[in-house]
C-alpha cells in the first residue's frame, strides 16, 4: 500500500473509496507536500492533514482489512443493492470500481474508465478483487503463469 500512496503523492492524485457496506466514503487528496484525508462516517465529515505517507497507509490498513476479511459481503452486497464498491489497487494506486453488470448476473471491475474484468462467477470476481487488495501477485497474473505453462 505504501507503494501506491507514494505513487499517488508524486502524481498529486486524488482517490475516492467508498465502502457499499457500511455507508462510508473517504477521500483523498495528495498535494505536493500534504495529505489531505476526508471521511465521511456516519453522516459526520472529518479532515485531516498528512505530511507523512506512513500515517495515510496506517490510516487506510483497517479499511483494507475490513475489505479483504469481508470480500464476500462486499460483493454480494454490491450484486444486491447495485452499488458500486471503489478503492484502489494497493500495488499501483489505480482507480478500482466493482459493480453489478447491468445486462447479466454478474461482476464489473473497472480500472479507471477501462473495464478490466468481467464475470459471471462470484469465485472469479472474489480471487480478481483480492488480488487488487492484497500486496503480491494477485490471480489474473497466477492463472495467466498456469496458461503459459510457467512454474509458480
Amino acid at each position: 500500500m505504501k507503494k501506491a500512496i507514494r505513487r499517488l503523492w508524486k502524481q498529486q492524485e486524488s482517490r475516492e473509496l467508498l465502502d457499499p457496506v457500511y455507508h462510508e466514503q473517504y477521500c483523498i487528496y495528495f498535494e505536493k507536500e500534504k495529505i489531505f484525508f476526508v471521511s465521511f462516517i456516519n453522516e459526520i465529515k472529518k479532515e485531516e492533514v498528512f505530511t507523512n505517507e506512513k500515517l495515510v497507509a496506517q490510516k487506510l490498513e483497517p479499511l483494507y482489512e475490513r475489505f479483504q476479511s469481508g470480500i464476500d459481503d462486499y460483493l454480494e452486497n454490491v450484486f444486491a443493492s447495485q452499488k458500486v464498491w471503489r478503492f484502489f489497487d494497493v500495488n499501483y494506486g489505480l482507480d478500482i470500481r466493482v459493480n453489478r453488470q447491468k445486462e447479466e448476473p454478474g461482476w464489473e471491475v473497472w480500472m479507471g474508465e477501462d473495464l478490466s474484468f468481467l464475470t459471471l462467477q462470484h469465485r472469479e470476481a472474489r480471487e480478481y478483487v483480492l488480488g487488487l487488495i492484497t500486496k503480491g501477485e494477485c490471480w489474473f497474473q497466477r492463472e495467466a503463469k498456469k496458461e503459459m505453462g510457467l512454474v509458480l
